[in-house]
């Protein structure tokens, strides 16, 4: 029997495309379980404040968003129009009781990025009602808690009535500060997949190209890519999270990518390299060889996916021939992203037969 309402809280009002996409995979996944999905459009300052159009933080940083205003305005464009096609949102009304209140997923429970725990987070906010608050695929984002962040988190955990986390070590982390039964569930991404995703991708007129996403400042997903490029003749096009530089790159790179157009990109690649976790997990769901090159203080749930889907080989920093031209078993990543959903599906069931 399907419930009437759900509602989900996360970091969904950010131009990034990881919290983005998840947010909306969410939403889609539920209404197979609810009648009706509301997002709740709750934008902290702490969470908003580093996506203003200029930015003051410093003289440097003030020129550079200056000077790059015009192409991040039209980038933010692109992710507020996706919200409010794509997005049920609403303000906490107190006139409605939710079935069941979504905590999640990304990293909700970091406090670097919320600035200390934000209560809302563990669905303590004024006018926001629900029969059951449960965390889905929630992430802290960092190996451990200082101690009064720890006796913090204790307290405000205590109003979360199913926990589940995104990566392992977050599970960790929980079990240690609480004998609370918790659960490690998978990413949206993967829990919706390519049914709900794949109908924003759309042709892309344009050469055979191999597409680069990457997060961190490190060279190495460059000097990868710049390699695969050259060996197999495609065009080198990055798309990127960042402002526009001052100094603009050598090969295209495409700043103003609204989602819609990070999935096309990413359909329609012939190749990818990626340091990202949606950016690999993204590639298994269309089906596209790619590499990844693992940074140290992000790897470990890329690492965690690679492993869970037989694919560890492909985490490389290093230029191989014979692993870029290897086929993918398309067949076995399916079928194991398939067990994967299913026992994150057991969770959501489990709370709404509960």
């Amino acid at each position: 029997m399907m419930r009437k309402r759900a509602a989900i809280l996360t970091f969904h009002c950010v131009p990034n495309y990881g919290a983005v996409l998840q947010a909306y995979a969410l939403q889609c996944k539920l209404l197979e379980y609810f009648e009706t999905v509301d997002i709740i459009d709750y934008r902290p300052y702490r969470v908003t404040d580093e996506y203003k159009l200029i930015n003051s933080y410093s003289v440097f940083s003030f020129i550079t968003s200056l000077i790059s205003a015009s192409s991040f305005k039209n980038k933010l464009h692109k992710f507020s129009k996706f919200e409010k096609d794509h997005f049920t949102l609403v303000q906490p009304d107190p006139n409605v009781e939710y079935d069941v209140l979504f905590l999640g997923s990304d990293q909700i429970w970091n406090p670097d990025i919320t600035r200390g725990f934000d209560k809302a987070y563990f669905g303590i906010l004024d006018n926001l009602n629900a029969k059951k608050i449960v965390s889905y695929a929630a992430s802290i984002g960092k190996s451990h808690f200082t101690d009064s962040e720890a006796s913090e988190f204790e307290v405000l955990i205590s109003n979360v009535d199913y926990i589940s986390l995104r990566e392992s070590d977050a599970q960790k982390i929980v079990n240690s500060i609480t004998e609370r039964e918790s659960l490690v569930v998978v990413d949206p991404t993967i829990l919706s997949g390519e049914k709900y995703l794949a109908s924003f991708v759309k042709p892309i007129d344009r050469n055979k190209y191999i597409l680069m996403y990457k997060l961190s400042k490190s060279e190495d997903t460059l000097a990868l890519a710049d390699k695969v490029a050259r060996y197999l003749g495609l065009e080198l096009v990055e798309i990127s999270g960042r402002r526009k530089p001052i100094i603009l790159n050598k090969h295209e790179t495409i700043y103003e990518a609204g989602p819609k157009e990070f999935l096309s990109l990413i359909g329609n690649a012939d190749y990818i390299v990626t340091d990202s976790f949606h950016g690999t997990v993204l590639s298994c769901i269309f089906h596209k060889p790619f590499l990844v090159t693992v940074n140290k203080f992000r790897g470990s749930r890329i690492l965690n996916f690679l492993e869970a889907v037989q694919l560890n080989e492909r985490a490389t920093n290093r230029f191989d021939r014979q692993l870029l031209t290897k086929e993918i078993d398309w067949n076995n990543v399916d079928m194991l992203i398939k067990e994967l959903r299913n026992k994150s599906e057991e969770y959501i069931r489990g709370i709404i037969d509960d």
